[in-house]
């Protein structure tokens, strides 16, 4: 609750506790009107005592929701969390695998090349060979 709003409740206690040290004594004959700022204090006390109790049951409240959804928010960023990793371990072991098909790749390659210098170099000496014989 707002500042203003427990002041105008804790004026309201004022005015029922003076209220309560008028009346009562006309109405109970055991409370004199020396007696009467006692009763005044017990009121005022109690009344403060039920807005204070019902004022933190109100905060805890408030507090219980703020805390839930903090919770929630952290469980939903977890999720995330996990959900990024799982994905970055499937995007490293997809790079691992291309890089291991691209090196077996690149191998074929290279024994490909090969085996085409040798022919060329095969049909090289042959077309020297019949350049020289004919």
């Amino acid at each position: 609750m707002r500042l203003i709003l427990h002041a105008i409740i804790l004026a309201a206690y004022c005015v029922l506790a003076s209220a309560v040290a008028l009346v009562a004594p006309a109405f109970v004959q055991a409370l004199t009107p020396e007696i009467a700022p006692l009763a005044v204090a017990i009121v005022f006390l109690g009344c403060a005592v039920v807005h204070l109790f019902f004022a933190q049951a109100n905060r805890n409240r408030r507090l219980t929701e703020e805390l839930i959804t903090v919770r929630r928010q952290a469980q939903e960023i977890a999720e995330d969390l996990l959900s990024t990793q799982t994905e970055t371990l499937q995007l490293r072991q997809a790079i691992e695998q291309t890089g291991k098909a691209g090196e077996q790749r690149v191998s074929q390659v290279v024994y490909e090349v090969k085996v085409l210098q040798g022919l060329i170099e095969a049909f090289s000496r042959k077309q020297a060979e019949n350049i020289a014989a004919g």
